[in-house]
């Protein structure tokens, strides 16, 4: 009967050199892929705050699509005790930016300040009748 030989992937028991070779081999793996980790994230903190202060640095390209930025404006608030309303003025160009009705607190302060402003007229229009 003619034979001939094969090679065949087969189970093969390990010795306990060969696991104590491959348990060697396989803590190593590990330590490897652990410093790997360690390396990604300190690279990714890295590249994170590269990347904010690159966005920061293009953050004003709205500003020129918008031809305007922010800022504080001085303003005038006008109230009107007949219809409880806040007209809110720039000072610098006089533009209406807002009107809206006054909250029960700011009504409240108006009215303080309205009967305070009374009372001080009335008293100096005594002060120069005397």
């Amino acid at each position: 009967m003619p034979s001939k030989t094969v090679i065949r992937e087969l189970s093969v028991n390990l010795n306990v050199e060969e696991i104590s070779e491959l348990a060697h081999d396989l803590a190593n793996r590990e330590i490897a892929f652990m410093a790997l980790e360690i390396q990604k994230k300190q690279i990714y903190l890295e590249w994170r705050d590269k990347i904010k202060m690159a966005k920061g640095a293009i953050k004003g390209a709205e500003k020129i699509r918008d031809k305007a930025v922010r800022k504080m404006v001085e303003c005038t608030e006008d109230y009107t005790v007949s219809t409880g309303m806040i007209v809110l003025r720039r000072n610098d160009t006089g533009e209406q930016i807002e009107i809206r009705k006054a909250s029960e607190d700011e009504v409240k302060a108006y009215d303080e300040e309205l009967q305070g402003d009374m009372f001080n007229s009335e008293g100096e229009d005594d002060a120069a009748a005397g």
